[in-house]
């Protein structure tokens, strides 16, 4: 079974690495892309400045020869990207693991990669490679790779997560706790029984998906060895 790794890198180790250090606010996030044809120019999405910014710091970057804004928007755009012909030491050392790159974005100073591995021992073979280089890479959430990985159930919805937000936010999860589970209820709009199963689905997911950070081993039953962000 593959697996799948969310690591974070500094964002002068990835792409961008030269809009993202001029502009530190801004959020990038690359579209999934489906080979269809010889057509392969990803979208980026780009969010925290104006249009004319991005087209600048676009125009500047070393890592791309080419790009059309194709959607406009009052605090950012959509660009179609088409990259240069140069070489990024963490993209070619998750390739040359085996490792595919299924999601990436960026806030702030790190970009956030959603990794695909055939086996644990090629996660781990990527590590040590970009320890290697002098690369910094950290494991923030690690899973198998199968089918049901990808439905909700590893998850949360928009309503739980909402609601844990607010429980946070109100000082539910504290002692004593600042808010009831009636007064959460009320703010929310729905029943006390709606938030207190919000709230034990939503914790169970993020209880689960934490324990997966502990789980990540050899083929051979070894423990991989990777920093894992706490």
């Amino acid at each position: 079974m593959t697996v799948l790794a969310t690591v974070g890198v500094p964002a002068e180790e990835f792409i961008l690495g030269d809009m993202i250090a001029v502009n530190a606010k801004i959020e990038l996030e690359l579209e999934p892309v489906v080979p269809l044809g010889t057509s392969r120019s990803p979208h980026l999405r780009m969010g925290g400045a104006s249009e004319s910014t991005f087209e600048t710091a676009l125009m500047a970057d070393p890592d791309v020869s080419a790009f059309t804004i194709v959607e406009a928007r009052d605090n950012g755009c959509i660009a179609r990207i088409e990259w240069a012909d140069r070489s990024v030491d963490l993209y070619d050392v998750i390739a040359d693991s085996g490792g595919t790159i299924m999601a990436a974005t960026c806030q702030g100073s790190t970009w956030r990669l959603r990794l695909r591995f055939p086996t644990h021992d090629a996660l781990s073979t990527c590590y040590q490679r970009c320890v290697e280089r002098g690369l910094q890479l950290t494991l923030d959430n690690l899973g198998s790779g199968g089918w049901e990985d990808q439905t909700d159930q590893n998850r949360l919805t928009p309503a739980q997560r909402e609601t844990i937000q607010v429980a946070l936010d109100r000082g539910y999860f504290e002692v004593p706790r600042r808010i009831t589970l009636q007064a959460l209820a009320e703010e929310l709009s729905v029943s006390d029984t709606a938030v207190s199963q919000r709230l034990r689905r939503g914790l169970s997911t993020i209880v689960a998906n934490q324990l997966r950070l502990t789980e990540g081993i050899h083929d051979d039953g070894r423990p991989i060895d990777l920093p894992v962000k706490r």
